[in-house]
């Protein structure tokens, strides 16, 4: 089995979950956070007629759990999922890490 780890901006949240659903994807996890780096330091906005730096932008980490024979069809729906969206939103971009799971738990509480 193996973990993958996409992070994304959070405007596209509900297309990654219409995309990973269509993808077979039973079950993912999302957490927001803000992230920092280089791309983000080059942003300036305008609040109330002053400009400023942004220098955390949001993100949202989608992790989904699969088995091996899944994971290139999930790669290839996060990059046609960008490919779409890469037009139409401002985004930062999509990073994406895959991670062997050696053993899954499931804790029930009944």
């Amino acid at each position: 089995m193996k973990m993958i780890t996409i992070l994304i901006d959070p405007d596209i949240e509900d297309a990654m979950r219409t995309a990973m659903v269509d993808a077979g994807v039973d079950a993912m996890a999302c957490t927001q956070y803000k992230g920092f780096g280089s791309h983000i330091r080059k942003k300036k906005r305008l609040y109330r007629g002053a400009e400023y730096n942004i220098y955390f932008a949001k993100r949202l980490k989608v992790e989904v759990i699969v088995t091996d024979t899944k994971v290139k069809k999930v790669i290839d729906t996060v990059k046609e999922l960008f490919n779409q969206v890469k037009a139409d939103e401002d985004i930062n971009g999509f990073n994406i890490y895959v991670t062997e799971v050696e053993k899954q738990l499931i804790l029930k509480a009944f």
